[in-house]
């Protein structure tokens, strides 16, 4: 993977990696990583990808990786309008790489909180893209929901924003967790694969608190989301994948429930796969290589 640096006009300077092909490329794909991760992580899908023929393009976000601005930090996305800024340096990569492969399809994926954002950049830019995968995401906005909501605007009414919150930790990765005690980690709740998980805690860029901010700017990005998927082009390809055993998505029911509701919605082009014996990380899951024959199947019908 090539590395370099765009300076957004957010002020961010995004690092950002490329594998681009030796044949003129079929298509593009632009990868975002989850929370408390970073793009390296990817680099296996992405090299794969790269000899199928793709060129494929991933920057770490803003507190992440060795993405860096003034005003964010490890597990800060922004001070302030951390949300918009994210969907800013989404839009200034989207255009880099439309800019230097002229009329070639696009395609997004996007996992976890990745795939948030990028049904978020849909939202906001209905007609940049020519496909979008939306893995193990969560965009439910119910009761529990908005009770978390809740919880994180009186922290931010009362506590420096830049601090960790005192009870989101416990209300997710902890809670999703315990789902499977006895518990060898921390971080059991990721993936199947204990290989993947210790890399995961022994990575100093993962894994890491994450502020009140972010928060804050998490839960804006769901309920935005969440309110205008209807402004998502019916057209539009779009490719959903879940674990069966992922707590994060409830065991794979809110991929369902996304899918029924953007077929409710009139979507004809949305494909939903929920992977047996597979946790939160599919593509670091002992199943990772039927996930990426699934992903490379999709993008090549996508493009029929």
């Amino acid at each position: 993977m090539e590395k370099l640096f765009l300076h957004s006009t957010t002020g961010a300077k995004l690092n950002l990696y490329q594998n681009i092909p030796l044949r003129d490329p079929k298509a593009l794909i632009h990868i975002t990583h989850g929370l408390t991760e970073h793009t390296l992580r990817y680099k296996w899908f992405s090299e794969r990808l790269s000899q199928e023929n793709f060129a494929v393009f991933a920057h770490d976000l803003r507190g992440h990786g060795f993405t860096s601005s003034e005003d964010s930090d490890l597990g800060i996305f922004s001070n302030q309008n951390g949300f918009d800024k994210l969907i800013w340096d989404h839009g200034f990569v989207i255009n880099h790489i439309c800019n230097k492969f002229p009329n070639t399809p696009i395609f997004c994926f996007g996992h976890s909180f990745g795939s948030i954002l990028n049904l978020n950049y849909a939202i906001r830019f209905p007609t940049k893209l020519n496909g979008l995968a939306c893995w193990n995401s969560v965009l439910e906005t119910g009761l529990l929901a908005y009770l978390g909501k809740t919880i994180f605007e009186l922290e931010v009414a009362f506590r420096n924003t830049r601090k960790p919150s005192l009870l989101a930790k416990h209300l997710t990765f902890d809670a999703w967790n315990k789902k499977f005690k006895p518990n060898r980690t921390d971080f059991d709740w990721l993936s199947r694969d204990q290989k993947q998980v210790d890399d995961y805690i022994a990575d100093p860029l993962c894994g890491f608190s994450v502020s009140l901010s972010c928060w804050r700017d998490i839960m804006k990005s769901v309920f935005f989301g969440s309110k205008n998927l209807n402004r998502i082009p019916l057209h539009l390809p779009i490719f959903i994948l879940g674990g069966a055993e992922d707590a994060c998505t409830n065991i794979g029911r809110d991929m369902t429930d996304l899918l029924d509701r953007l077929v409710a919605l009139g979507h004809t082009k949305v494909t939903c796969k929920i992977l047996d014996g597979t946790r939160h990380e599919s593509l670091n899951e002992l199943k990772r290589e039927e996930a990426f024959k699934l992903y490379l199947n999709w993008v090549n019908q996508a493009l029929d």
